[in-house]
């Protein structure tokens, strides 16, 4: 991203089930009133997707287009449609073309994971921006921590799925995004990102102009 460019797992402790044996009678209404940490059975895991278009109550013919949001046109546009999005998370989807900009003879370098991250973190922000009704801006990738790819390419034909998870953001417009890239073998690349989505982007290349 010139400009900008996990799902968070948390595990939780939790004390084994004590035996039949050892567990005293309880009853029903000190069972109901069991606090999630006592309690042995977690909750079926759902998809995520149907959990991020509920939580803003929109379907998902409702996501706007990806190129609306990303202040980039093709063919650096990497990106090709949206999955999901909430206040504080976004996912996107692209496919692994044998004409893409940055394609080989073997595929999309793994380092280009930096790039799918970058965009995803910009159309988060330009979708914020028009729930606002603001209009898109730009933003600055500062760098990434911890990039971890565990594809030295990203073969053709490949769908990547790209969810950026807003970690903070401070009113200067620094902010810092976990993120992750799986394909169809699961997890592909994680990375920490650090961005700039400064509240007037014209105005602050002015002022490193001067």
């Amino acid at each position: 991203m010139t400009a900008l460019n996990q799902s968070t797992q948390r595990s939780l402790d939790e004390s084994p089930e004590p035996s039949r044996a050892q567990s005293p009678q309880q009853s029903p209404e000190q069972r109901s009133r069991q606090s999630p940490e006592q309690s042995s059975e977690q909750p079926p895991r759902q998809s995520l997707e149907p959990l991020l278009h509920q939580s803003l109550g929109q379907p998902p013919h409702a996501l706007p287009d990806i190129r609306a949001l990303v202040p980039h046109a093709a063919p650096m546009l990497l990106l090709d449609r949206v999955l999901a999005a909430t206040e504080d998370s976004f996912v996107a989807e692209l496919i692994i073309r044998a004409d893409d900009l940055f394609c080989g003879k073997d595929g999309v370098g793994g380092w280009v994971g930096i790039e799918y991250m970058a965009q995803a973190i910009a159309a988060h922000a330009g979708y914020l921006a028009l729930r606002r009704g603001d209009p898109v801006k730009i933003g600055f990738l500062l760098g990434a921590r911890r990039y971890d790819c565990q594809r030295s390419v990203f073969r053709v034909g490949s769908a990547l799925r790209v969810e950026v998870v807003r970690v903070l953001i401070s009113d200067s417009g620094l902010g810092s995004y976990a993120c992750r890239i799986d394909d169809e073998h699961g997890e592909a690349a994680t990375a920490t990102v650090s961005v700039f989505l400064p509240a007037n982007a014209d105005e602050f290349l002015k002022v490193g102009e001067a």
